[in-house]
């Protein structure tokens, strides 16, 4: 009896620990950023929309400027997957438009989700990150971005310049 309980209770363990460690690496691969710009919430989605269009058709060679697609777009919401060009892994990317203070300001959260499971995707920081620079949204009047490491923890390895 006693040692069908302690297997029992050793099973529920690891299970648990194998659960803890399977919801870490997640987070891992998950990152958020928040843009706050004094512009109403239709010009920047309307700007990465078009964006995302133009970098989908783009040849690219080995950058990650290109292998862009828009899987959803709403009046409040778009929804991008990213295919690495150097290991076909993807990412999918999710941009939230919110105004928090009347339509003259728009608080954009960006969160990107990576498939790869061998850590062989490009930066999610900076597939984020070149999406709003090619936009033009990263200058846009009233610009700021809130991020920290455990926001995004690719941000601390992020070299955003291919």
């Amino acid at each position: 009896m006693t040692t069908r309980v302690l297997l029992c209770s050793s099973a529920l363990t690891l299970a648990l620990l194998l659960q803890l460690s399977v919801a870490s690496a997640q987070e891992e691969a998950t990152c958020k950023i928040i843009w706050i710009l004094k512009t109403p919430c239709e010009e920047p989605l309307a700007d990465l929309s078009d964006l995302v269009s133009a970098w989908g058709k783009r040849k690219c060679g080995r950058q990650e400027k290109c292998m862009y697609e828009i899987l959803e777009e709403t009046p409040t919401n778009l929804r991008v997957m990213h295919m690495s060009t150097r290991s076909n892994e993807t990412t999918e990317i999710e941009f939230d438009f919110k105004s928090p203070v009347g339509k003259s300001f728009c608080r954009i959260l960006a969160t990107s989700v990576s498939n790869d499971s061998n850590g062989n995707s490009p930066n999610d920081y900076c597939l984020i990150y070149n999406l709003m620079d090619g936009s033009g949204l990263i200058t846009a009047p009233g610009s700021k971005q809130i991020c920290n490491e455990r926001m995004c923890p690719s941000m601390a390895t992020a070299r955003c310049k291919y």
